[in-house]
């Protein structure tokens, strides 16, 4: 696959969800903070859901890239999540946003690559401590 492996591929996307959790986190409390400010007790529903959105963003995000990170048994699980909300918030952006569709292909490959590593069956690792091929027996 293009050099790179499909566990390398995996902790490149691994990194991408840290840096999306990381970033989800500052506009939480971004946003957070500019609910709090504004102390209204009639605030929009629009603005609290998305002052509960992104920390769940940052929460999901941040466990793909954790347990990808340390090799857990829920790496996968958790890395077809984070994928999937990649492919469904750039699906949702080019279908509502009025900005150009083309500026959310980006996440929308991100996503379906995501998809398609982690839903590949985890391939073994090489016994690289044997040099002799099997089925020949030295003699």
């Amino acid at each position: 696959m293009l050099g790179i492996g499909r566990n390398e591929l995996r902790m490149f996307i691994a990194w991408l969800f840290g840096l999306t959790s990381l970033i989800s986190i500052c506009f939480a409390v971004r946003i957070i903070l500019r609910v709090i400010y504004r102390c209204n007790s009639f605030l929009q529903l629009q603005i609290q859901i998305i002052s509960a959105f992104f920390p769940v963003l940052a929460i999901i995000f941040g466990v793909a890239w954790w347990t990808v990170w340390k090799q857990k048994n829920s790496a996968k699980g958790w890395g077809i999540a984070a994928s999937l909300i990649y492919v469904l918030l750039s699906l949702w952006e080019i279908v509502f946003s009025k900005r150009p569709w083309n500026s959310f292909l980006g996440t929308l490959a991100v996503g379906l690559v995501g998809l398609i590593v982690f839903l590949w069956p985890y391939e073994k690792e090489a016994d690289t401590d044997d040099p002799e091929p099997e089925g020949e027996k030295p003699s």
